[in-house]
């Protein structure tokens, strides 16, 4: 859901399943009419154990945010969740496949 009269950007959630394991991706909430940027954490529950990921660099002079690539390698499963790139500038919303 893009709407650019508000300066909003909603990135619905993602749910990869692999191999009857389950990645969940909270949802992006991006609203940059009052200048709030909320990015929800990334929860990866896999056999038990928990990887909390949090590196975000947020730059409001350009209105730039960019969320860096995740790498998760755990018990020979790889999940790769691709950089999310998001330019008001020039109204641009790129974002980046995901490879499983």
């Amino acid at each position: 859901v893009e709407v650019f009269t508000e300066f909003t950007v909603v990135v619905a959630e993602y749910v990869v399943v692999f191999a009857g394991f389950t990645v969940v991706a909270a949802e992006y909430a991006v609203v940059f009419a009052g200048f709030i940027l909320v990015v929800a954490e990334y929860a990866v529950v896999f056999a038990g154990f928990t990887v909390v990921v949090a590196e975000y660099a947020v730059v409001f002079a350009g209105f730039t945010v960019v969320v860096a690539e995740y790498v998760v390698v755990f018990a020979g499963f790889t999940v790769v969740v691709a950089e999310y790139v998001v330019v008001f500038a020039g109204f641009t919303v790129v974002v980046a496949e995901y490879a499983v």
